[in-house]
């Protein structure tokens, strides 16, 4: 790890926040990105989200479609048991 405030990690920080911090398609540094976890990892595709909840309700939609339409098991664990 760097450290607290790293002046290396800070430098580039500030170089990178001149090219944007917020896109609503996906852009140069996100395909690198995804490009490079694919070399160094065993996976063909990367999917991004800009929130945890948005990444959990695609896992879901991607389980309903692999199993079919039966109820998947993470729906039931998140709501109330009836009293």
């Amino acid at each position: 790890m760097a450290g607290h405030c790293h002046p290396a990690v800070v430098k580039a920080v500030e170089q990178k926040l001149h090219e944007g911090t917020t896109f609503g398609m996906p852009h140069d540094q996100e395909w690198e990105l995804a490009e490079e976890i694919c070399k160094r990892y065993p996976v063909e595709m990367v999917a991004s989200a800009p929130a945890a909840t948005e990444v959990t309700m695609a896992r879901l939609s991607y389980r309903a479609r692999r199993n079919g339409p039966r109820q998947n098991s993470e729906v039931r664990r998140l709501l109330p048991r009836p009293a």
